[in-house]
């Protein structure tokens, strides 16, 4: 038996062995899931879904989308309601109940 390709060859018999290939699907699942690091996906994942990158245009951009929303939500600091807000908004609850 010796290899061939992505093939191996068994008593004169090509048998092919079969990749994982990641649908769209599958890929927007993980993204959800993981983020857009693919380091952080569980690694029998990353090659495909590298290899789904490097021929589908809608799941680049879907990465990209994601990066770009992780950069934006990371850039800005939080905003903290004023001191005091909520015991205003509660006295003025109990003041309506």
């Amino acid at each position: 038996m010796y290899r061939f390709g992505h093939a191996r060859v068994l008593s004169g018999l090509v048998m092919a062995t079969v990749k994982h290939q990641m649908r769209i699907e599958t890929f927007d699942a993980l993204l959800d899931k993981h983020g857009s690091d693919l380091n952080a996906w569980p690694s029998a994942e990353q090659e495909p879904a590298r290899e789904l990158l490097k021929m589908c245009s809608a799941a680049k951009n879907r990465l990209e989308e994601e990066q770009a929303l992780k950069a934006l939500l990371t850039s800005h600091q939080p905003r903290f309601a004023p001191e005091g807000l909520a015991a205003k908004i509660l006295k003025k609850a109990r003041e309506i109940s």
